[in-house]
């Protein structure tokens, strides 16, 4: 159930913490169904803080097995071994909080998808621009989260994607749409209400700008189909090896940082060419 203002809270906290210097680790714990969005949020603005932070959660009541205890118990001794980074402990595993997906509750309930290798450190120019800011105030944080939930249009493509439905959600508010396409970048191109087409375009009349991912686990390069490259063409960003999780997550960190639309754009587009490639 988490919203800005769980977000803005708890970065705000974790900022504060980390600007004080008395914290040599942070160990965050959180539900199941969206630590895979707080971890990438937390990773693309704190990957390059001088001390770890964990996240840990548990798919089961303290009461009901070990899985809690044996969770923050490996959460709080990676805290203690790293010296900088973004993890996740669960299961036994430390995981990046960079592409986490939750797949299903248990012991092997996450995993990393389109990582070959485990990141933790180095997230980019956000992380940079937001850790020579700690004085953020959570209410400042607050604000700009909810003006970007705001701006903001999530859509998934499945057989009979309506078109002519989703172009009246193109309000003059939004700004940016997060496309969930099939694997490696397909879409329908037609012309006709089934397609993508008239929704890019109309949408491109309006300034708006579409970041697209991958529903499987895969790159979304708009290199594999034609219909890929008929996405791109018309204004569509593929976000590379990017998780939907991440990509939103993304979009939020942008926000904080950004002064204008334009930097947020800028940054959403240096961060899809550094995640083009794996």
């Amino acid at each position: 159930e988490i919203e800005p203002h769980d977000w803005a809270v708890l970065i705000s906290e974790i900022a504060k913490r980390i600007h004080s210097g008395i914290a040599k680790g942070i160990v965050i714990t959180h539900g199941c169904d969206t630590l895979s969005y707080t971890a990438s949020l937390l990773f693309w603005l704190f990957s390059d803080a001088p001390i770890p932070i964990v996240l840990t959660a548990s798919s089961s009541l303290p009461l009901e097995s070990s899985e809690s205890e044996e969770n923050l118990t490996l959460a709080l001794k990676t805290a203690e071994q790293k010296k900088q980074g973004v993890y996740v402990a669960f299961g036994g595993k430390i995981m990046s909080a960079l592409n986490l997906r939750f797949i299903q509750p248990g012991k092997n309930g996450f995993k990393n998808w389109n990582l070959k290798k485990a990141v933790f450190t180095n997230s980019g120019p956000i992380a940079e621009q937001f850790s020579e800011n700690f004085d953020y105030d959570k209410k400042i944080i607050e604000r700009l989260l909810v003006e970007a939930s705001g701006k903001m249009l999530v859509c998934k493509i499945y057989p009979g994607f309506r078109s002519d439905i989703y172009r009246k959600l193109l309000t003059n508010r939004i700004h940016s749409v997060f496309l969930e396409l099939y694997e490696s970048g397909a879409g329908n191109m037609r012309s006709n209400d089934f397609s993508l087409k008239p929704f890019l375009l109309h949408g491109k009349e309006k300034n708006i700008r579409f970041y697209c991912t991958s529903q499987q686990e895969t790159d979304a390069g708009f290199s594999h189909y034609a219909t890929s490259h008929r996405i791109w063409r018309e204004g569509a960003c593929p976000m590379g090896i990017l998780s939907f999780e991440s990509v939103l997550a993304l979009y939020y960190a942008c926000s904080i940082v950004a002064d204008s639309e334009q930097e947020l754009d800028e940054l959403m587009d240096t961060y899809s060419k550094l995640y083009s490639q794996n």
